[in-house]
């Protein structure tokens, strides 16, 4: 459980639209839009929450079982890697 997440800010410009978010990644000049699950994630991922207290208030914000929950870190914090804005770092 020791993983901790880093976020590239280096990498991307961040825009928020009302409750969803855009990222434009600065090397390959292509857009992510974020819907309002996956700008939750990212916003406490740039908080370096930990990934239980990130399952603990999006449990709290959505109505979602803990697998649910769980799955939906989990495909976030792949598309973030997968597109080289997010680097996982042992805690």
């Amino acid at each position: 459980m020791g993983r901790q997440f880093v976020l590239k800010e280096d990498k991307f410009l961040y825009s928020k639209i009302e409750d969803e978010g855009v990222l434009f990644d600065l090397e390959s000049n292509e857009y992510l839009r974020l819907n309002t699950s996956l700008n939750s994630i990212f916003k406490y991922l740039g908080e370096r929450l930990s990934l239980a207290e990130i399952k603990k208030r999006l449990m709290e914000e959505y109505e979602v079982s803990e697998e649910e929950c769980e799955d939906g870190i989990r495909e976030a914090i792949d598309l973030l890697k997968k597109k080289g804005l997010l680097d996982e770092k042992s805690a």
